[in-house]
């Protein structure tokens, strides 16, 4: 179902405690729909693994997860806004996750889908991958890290391919 402000009377952003395993039935089963009143998720220092759920409508942006370690896992990140870092995802001093995730239709001041900051590590399932394309952002439309980071996706957008982004 549908678990927003009007329709649930949920109350976002959901700062779950650690070791937390928030699981959906599936992309279309369970959309978290925070309707631009607040973040959807809110990860501070703890574990969480969250999957199988649409996660919309976040304002200020969608997952914050900040000294954290979270795995991502067949989800859908879209529609969410901020002027600030990480349209879909942003991610301060955390490792994070991702499987079969797909991040897209976001907007953001840097990072339209994934801002990593503070040596934040992602780790990118190599067989599950994940798809990052259509953010918009002044300064890294789908991702944007302050330092170096390792990326392994399916789709991605390249504003102006040449031979340099893709052989």
């Amino acid at each position: 179902g549908i678990y927003s402000p009007s329709v649930t009377g949920e109350s976002f952003p959901l700062a779950p405690p650690a070791f937390t395993i928030i699981k959906g039935e599936s992309r279309q089963g369970v959309v978290l729909d925070a309707e631009n009143t607040s973040r959807v998720f809110l990860l501070e220092e703890n574990q969480v693994e969250i999957s199988d759920m649409t996660i919309t409508g976040g304002i200020g942006g969608r997952i914050y997860c900040s000294y954290s370690n979270q795995k991502l896992k067949n989800l859908l990140v879209a529609g969410n806004t901020t002027s600030g870092n990480g349209g879909g995802i942003n991610c301060r001093a955390s490792k994070t996750g991702f499987e079969n995730v797909t991040i897209t239709g976001n907007t953001a001041g840097k990072g339209g889908g994934v801002y990593f900051e503070e040596h934040s590590v992602p780790v990118f399932d190599p067989i599950n991958r994940s798809n990052i394309y259509f953010n918009n952002a002044p300064y890294g439309k789908d991702l944007y890290a302050a330092s170096a980071v390792n990326v392994v996706l399916d789709t991605f957008t390249v504003q102006y391919p040449t031979a340099y982004f893709a052989s």
